[in-house]
């Protein structure tokens, strides 16, 4: 089955106070049916695997202070096929510990967060691992930001909302997927 990835823009999704754009509903087509979560158009696709048993979507977060750098803020969301050894293998590494110390977990609307520090060529970065069991599939989303002396004031707070936003977007409908009406839809090159 050849996966589909659509594009939509959801004007009366609430934007987030980190952004100031539309936000985009994006699906990806399982055997089982569809998942969709929203992202804000700002963020930039950096990658887009839509085909299970792992499927993953990447994305680069605007942020002023890393501009000329080589860091970045990342969002990376994850399916896997709970029918897959391979997906259930990569799914167990989902909070694995980065640093000294071990994460710390919490719960939040049903999903199991990890969040730890850990540092990349010489920054610091806070790392929130998060995943749940869907209908047919489990999904994880990891965010990941650099501390930067040129942050915005309260961005890891903006950070944590926006994670939160994606988790609470993250739908799987069981069914037959039928496309909405002014859906634009794109097939990723593989």
């Amino acid at each position: 089955m050849k996966a589909i990835v659509k594009f939509f823009v959801w004007a009366a999704f609430a934007c987030w106070p980190l952004y100031s754009g539309a936000a985009v509903e994006m699906t990806v087509v399982t055997p089982s049916g569809v998942v969709a979560f929203t992202v804000e158009e700002q963020w930039q696709v950096l990658s887009m695997q839509p085909t299970l048993p792992i499927a993953a979507a990447v994305f680069q977060l605007p942020n002023q202070a890393d501009e000329g750098t080589a860091d970045s803020t990342n969002l990376i969301l994850q399916l896997y096929d709970l029918k897959s050894p391979e997906a259930l293998q990569a799914l167990q590494k989902v909070g694995q510990v980065f640093g000294a110390a071990k994460p710390k977990e919490e719960v939040f609307k049903g999903w199991v967060l990890y969040r730890q520090d850990s540092v990349q060529d010489g920054t610091a970065y806070s790392v929130i691992d998060a995943k749940q069991r869907l209908k047919t599939v489990a999904a994880s989303v990891r965010l990941a930001w650099p501390h930067l002396k040129n942050n915005p004031a309260a961005y890891d707070a903006q950070m944590v909302e926006a994670l939160h936003k994606v988790l609470l977007s993250v739908q799987e409908r069981v069914g037959p997927w039928r496309p909405e009406s002014g859906a634009v839809i794109r097939r990723p090159e593989q």
